[in-house]
């Protein structure tokens, strides 16, 4: 049987400098199959999830009564495949410049038999 050893790992904070401005989650290519954001308590206003054509009237909002979203790529399918998020290509916009989200993700660390 084999055995899956799962990591938490935590990103520094992504900060939308200038509002209206989109900043992808992460700089270089990081594929995750689970993804944790939560909006910076600290925040003033709503951020804003999508792709690279994220604003505020087409990303998913990340507020503060909605204050963060996990999603996961695992596939109910009983085969070999397995999803993936990479996080260069998941863009944050913020109605407030400064405003920023955590992230955290979950990923393989090993895997016996």
């Amino acid at each position: 049987m084999a055995q899956l050893k799962l990591k938490l790992t935590t990103l520094a904070p992504v900060t939308v400098t200038t509002a209206g401005t989109r900043v992808p989650l992460s700089a270089t290519s990081l594929k995750v199959s689970y993804v944790m954001i939560q909006r910076d308590p600290s925040n003033a206003g709503s951020v804003f999830l999508g792709d690279v054509s994220v604003t505020s009237s087409n990303g998913i909002t990340i507020s503060s009564s909605s204050p963060s979203i996990a999603m996961s790529a695992d596939d109910t399918e009983a085969d070999e495949d397995k999803g993936y998020f990479d996080l260069a290509d998941m863009y944050l916009d913020a109605a407030t410049s400064g405003d920023k989200v955590r992230i955290a993700y979950i990923a393989l660390d090993s895997l016996t038999y």
